[in-house]
């Protein structure tokens, strides 16, 4: 017989929303569902003097470490959302550039959708709108 609390479980597996926060050579992931955080320093730094992520397979490296210190990414739960969030060396916005490395650093890590956001923290409510387009 179904258990409902196993059922819930499942479900937020499947349904991994994670929000990504990127400071100067740091990410901050938090698995919503799961209500897990953990922060990676990269051992070694990611960050340029002029861009937040200068060193992008450096930055790639620090995402992989979290998302395997979250136990987000399974070989048979479909891959999580992510919201990404840069917080640092944001003057004058994000350029296409920077929006680009951030989108693609998401992705390869396993995000099936990407959301990138500036501006004040999120709640995880707001994390969740933000990734069903609110």
């Amino acid at each position: 017989m179904n258990n409902p609390q196993e059922n819930a479980m499942l479900a937020e597996l499947f349904n991994a929303v994670i929000y990504v926060r990127i400071t100067k050579n740091r990410m901050h992931l938090r698995h919503i569902p799961l209500n897990k955080e953990v922060t990676v320093e990269a051992a070694d730094p990611f960050t340029s003097p002029r861009m937040l992520v200068g060193n992008y397979t450096r930055a790639e490296k620090c995402l992989r470490q979290g998302m395997a210190q979250l136990d987000a990414v399974r070989w048979w739960a479909p891959m999580p959302a992510m919201i990404v969030h840069p917080l640092e060396l944001l003057e004058g916005g994000l350029s296409e550039i920077e929006d680009r490395a951030l989108f693609e650093l998401a992705m390869s890590v396993g995000a099936k959708k990407v959301r990138l956001w500036v501006g004040n923290e999120l709640s995880d409510l707001d994390v969740l709108d933000k990734i069903k387009g609110k």
